[in-house]
Parts: C-alpha cells; structure tokens; sequence
C-alpha cells in the first residue's frame, strides 16, 4: 500500500512540474501538501489541483482541430495590424501575439444591460436558426426561461436544424438531463462539461452562442429567470451582454467547437470534416473593430495578460464592473499602481454581495486600494456584469469576474473592443450605472470591528477557491 501512495504521489508531482506546468510556488506547495498530509493532500490534489485528465485531452484535440480549420479554403488570416493603424495598436499587438488573436474590423454589436431584452432577441434569432445552432453556458436553469429554450431548441431540430447544446456540469447542478429529452428525442445533441467529482475545482464558465455561423451571443447572462429580474433577493440584476455580427462570429465558432470536441465522450469525427458548413464567408456588418480572447487552466493565463496590458496601457481612467473584487496580487498590483499614478480608477460592486465568503474577500482588497485613490461604487442591486473600460478608447466585456477563478482557473472568454465610438457608448451606459450607485463611504468602512476584519484576514487565504 505504501509503495502505491508513493507511486501515485511520484506520478502527481511529475505531473506538476511536467504536463501541468504549475508556477514553482504552486508546484512547492503542492509538493509541501504531499509531503505533510500524504494520503489527504494527494486526494485534495486531486480534487482541486489536477489538470492532467482534461489538460491532455484538450491539447490533442485542440490541436486537431486548430489543424482541420487551417485548411479550409475560404479562411483566409486577418492581416496583421501595422504599427499607427489603430489607437492603443500595442495592446492589440499583444492579443496577437500572446493568445494568437485575430483583430476583426467588419463587425457590429448590439449591447443588452437586461436579461428581458436579451433574452427576446436571442430566442428570435434562434426562430430564425436555417441550419444549425451551438450553445454554451455555464448556468441554465430549469426555470421558465430554461424550459422555454429548450422547448425552441427541440422545434428547431425537429425542423432539421442541427442543434448542439454544451452546459457546465456544476454551473448546471440541479439541471436534471432529462429537461433536454424532447430536444434530444428530436435528433439535438447534449453534452456536459466536466461532470465529475475530480473536476470541481476547473469549470466552464463561458456562454457563448453561435448561429448558422453568422449570428453570435457573449457576455456574463447564463439562462435563468434570475436574470429578468425575478431573484428573491439579489434585485434589481444589471447585467451585461452582447449580440453580434461580422467576422468576429468565426471566433466564437471556433472556441465553441474547441470546447465541444473536448466535452465529448466520442469525438463527433464529421465535426472536424465538416467545418467549411460551420464556417462560411463572414459578412460584412459594420466598422467595429473587435478581438476575441479565451482563456483556461490549460493556457498561459491569456486573459489575465490581457487585463494586465490594458491595466498598463491606461492614461485617463480604468472603469470597472464586477460582481467580486478577489484578483490576484498581480492584477491587483496594477490597479495600486495606475491610481496612486493618478489614474481614475473605479471599481463598480453589488451593494448586496453573493455571498457571506466574497464580502469578506471583496472587503480585504477594497481596504487595501482605496489607500491608494481607487473609487468604489455600490450598485443598489446586484451587478452581474464583467466590464472594463480604458481612457474612452478600450473595452472588454465578457464572461471574466475579477478574482482568482476567473482569471486563472475557469475556462472564460473576454471580446475586445479597439473602437473608441464603441468604448464611448458603453461610458456612457456606465455613468448611467453610476445614477444608480452609492459611493462607498470610506470613513465609515475604515471604522468596521477587529471582528470583520478578522475574518477578512481568514477568507482572504481561501480567495483562490472562491
């Protein structure tokens, strides 16, 4: 029995520092866990730690499938941005460069800042689906909304459209897959993320809607009733998401059919033959320029790079929307520096927190930047929304919470806006948000109890899981 724990013990470290690739101090102090607690570090490793199962499941098919979309004949690579071209080109470079994104010019984007409008517009698109449709999320509910897109899913497949749904398992928790038997009954396709026990600690978290390869959803609503405003106690919900046309709808597809090759218990081979049907000619919708970036515990942190660059870009002003302020030291570093550097920094917060852990984590890091002249606004409701703006000229909206999970464990996608009439709508759409906030009175917060800060100190450890 001991040679097996030793065994087992030798193989999770040379995962570690081989296939996993973990930074030398998360690789210490796993190998410290190990070392103190042999049996139940190794089963807490593999509860919250290991990345091996899906890591290299992914990397095979992910290259396969980078591999098949190279050789389709109508894609042809974006021309790369030359220096001067575009406001702020360094930060685009970098998206570029780092995660390999492409920079789309020809597209337009409908803004949603409610779940009532968005979720019209999105069953209407799904309506008009002529040949197949793809949809991710994290969270859907088997609530009305839930039971209403399924209800349409399952129309549409019964009318030939090809339908592929792909859900996170414990996003999803109390979704029973039976709520999906109509659609499945109809010829639609399901697939969980991630469904076992081992991967709690890694999740999908992106929500990502693709159809006939023309038409693509993103942002921070995953499907619920939640989201029109109907929770018993997070209300009003603001949250942010997008709609949108053009070249940069082949991005979603791609990360898409990325995460539901990996998702699959069988690899659908007619998915890797078939992907000049899922990918035609991008049409020409609008001037907006956009890229995409996703971004997994399987990847070099690609948006939490992408965050630090803009971060470091800014000039003017960085404005914030996040329903959790946990980053990492990194991220957080920056913002000190930009506002002690000057920079209006602002971070918009739910005035009612998630829960009883992210006020306290969220309270640990507020303390320590509003020393330095970062702003804080409560949103009298709960803000859903993951936005960032920079000097009127940068934006990025997506699935991303500023905290540890989000910008290093989840799988995530942010869309990048290089458009300074884009970026100066949604300022707009911020300052409105602003009406509706308290600024946080920083006399007062200075004078909360030994006691709360305590227990700030203790949940700060555990920011990584939360």
């Amino acid at each position: 029995m001991v040679i097996i724990l030793y065994t087992v013990t030798l193989l999770a470290i040379l995962s570690i520092l081989y296939i996993e690739r973990k930074k030398p101090e998360e690789a210490l102090a796993w190998v410290l866990i190990f070392i103190i607690f042999p049996v139940g570090g190794l089963v807490f490793y593999l509860v919250f730690g290991s990345t091996f199962r899906f890591k290299l499941r992914r990397i095979r098919l992910k290259n396969r499938h980078y591999e098949e979309y190279e050789k389709l004949q109508e894609y042809n690579p974006p021309k790369r941005i030359e220096k001067s071209e575009e406001p702020y080109q360094e930060v685009l470079r970098f998206h570029e460069n780092y995660s390999q994104s492409s920079f789309t010019r020809n597209n337009s984007v409908r803004i949603f800042t409610g779940g009532q409008e968005k979720f019209k517009s999105l069953f209407a698109d799904i309506k008009q689906a002529r040949k197949h449709i793809h949809l991710l999320y994290f969270g859907i509910k088997n609530d009305e909304v839930g039971k209403e897109l399924a209800r349409l899913l399952a129309e549409k497949a019964r009318e030939g459209v090809e339908v592929r749904v792909l859900y996170d398992r414990m996003g999803s928790l109390f979704t029973p897959r039976k709520s999906f038997r109509e659609l499945i009954a109809a010829g639609g396709k399901v697939a969980t993320i991630r469904p076992f026990l081992l991967d709690i600690n890694y999740r999908n978290h992106r929500k990502i809607v693709v159809i006939d390869g023309r038409i693509g959803y993103t942002g921070g609503m995953n499907i619920g009733e939640k989201y029109l405003g109907e929770h018993p106690r997070r209300k009003p919900w603001r949250d942010t998401h997008l709609r949108l046309n053009g070249e940069v709808v082949q991005n979603l597809q791609f990360i898409f059919l990325n995460d539901w090759v990996v998702a699959k218990k069988k690899v659908e081979e007619d998915v890797f033959s078939r992907l000049r049907e899922f990918f035609p000619l991008p049409e020409k919708a609008g001037k907006t320029g956009v890229q995409v970036v996703a971004s997994g515990a399987d990847d070099d942190q690609n948006i939490k790079m992408g965050y630090l660059r803009m971060i470091g870009s800014a000039r003017e002003k960085i404005w914030l929307q996040t329903p959790y302020l946990v980053p990492d030291e990194n991220v957080f570093n920056a913002l000190l520096v930009a506002a002690a550097s000057g920079i209006d920094v602002r971070i918009m917060l739910p005035s009612i927190p998630g829960n009883r852990f992210l006020k306290h984590t969220t309270n640990y890091n507020i303390d320590r930047l509003i020393d330095f002249g970062v702003k804080v606004f409560l949103y009298k409701g709960y803000i859903h929304a993951k936005t960032m703006i920079i000097d009127n000229q940068l934006s990025c909206i997506g699935s991303v919470n500023l905290d540890v999970r989000s910008l290093e464990i989840n799988d995530e996608i942010y869309v990048y806006f290089h458009d300074p009439a884009f970026t100066t709508k949604y300022a707009k759409i911020y300052q409105n948000d602003l009406i509706n906030c308290v600024e946080l009175d920083y006399i007062k917060f200075k004078q909360r109890g030994a006691w709360a800060r305590f227990w700030e100190g203790i949940f700060s450890f555990f920011s990584p899981l939360i």
